[in-house]
């Protein structure tokens, strides 16, 4: 997992983008930049902290998990309580895929805190999820963008029962059928990327 304050970076397939690097840099304060630093606890300059649905600038990133077999390479997603791969929420109907940075975003996301409550929603211990590198798609809808992240279940084997007793259930990719177009082409792209 990064630690905080790392920013994710590397080559992402189609609109899956790589966080922006700006290495040494203090926005001037007229610029509002907020960005979505773990090292300051502090609430962005909204008054709300990173990821929370009041937040104006960006709508509450997402994260889709998954688990790959040591020994025989399998990789399963996991399919939540509310029947999709993306959470904690389910992606707003009208989700679409975006090419496009939004230029008037101000905020920077960060998989850190996405993962820490994915662990304790679901009933995992610290350190069970570690986020993907290289993996970082932007999602367009009526609501505004979001961001959607990638991180895999470290254990050996996926914990069945812990994710059941929260509702939901590991899959295997050619039992995601019936999904929304946004989601298949998410997971399509999520494969690729953990296929290396």
């Amino acid at each position: 997992m990064p630690g905080a304050g790392t920013r994710i970076s590397g080559p992402s397939p189609g609109s899956c983008r790589s966080s922006p690097e700006a290495p040494g840099d203090e926005p001037a304060p007229s610029t509002r930049l907020a960005p979505r630093d773990l090292a300051d606890p502090e609430p962005a300059h909204t008054g709300v902290r990173p990821g929370d649905p009041r937040d104006p600038i960006m709508n509450p990133p997402r994260l889709i998990l998954y688990h790959k077999q040591s020994t025989s390479a399998r990789t399963r997603f996991l399919r939540l309580g509310h029947g999709g791969m993306c959470g904690p929420e389910p992606l707003p109907a009208d989700a679409v895929l975006s090419d496009e940075a939004d230029p008037s975003a101000t905020v920077v996301s960060h998989p850190a805190p996405l993962i820490r409550a994915a662990e304790s929603r679901l009933g995992l211990s610290a350190g069970s999820l570690e986020a993907e590198t290289g993996f970082r798609c932007r999602i367009a809808s009526a609501q505004g963008p979001s961001e959607v992240f990638l991180a895999r279940f470290r254990s050996t084997d996926p914990p069945f029962d812990t994710v059941a007793a929260q509702g939901g259930a590991f899959i295997d990719l050619t039992q995601a059928r019936g999904l929304p177009t946004v989601e298949l082409e998410l997971l399509r792209r999520a494969y690729e990327l953990i296929l290396g």
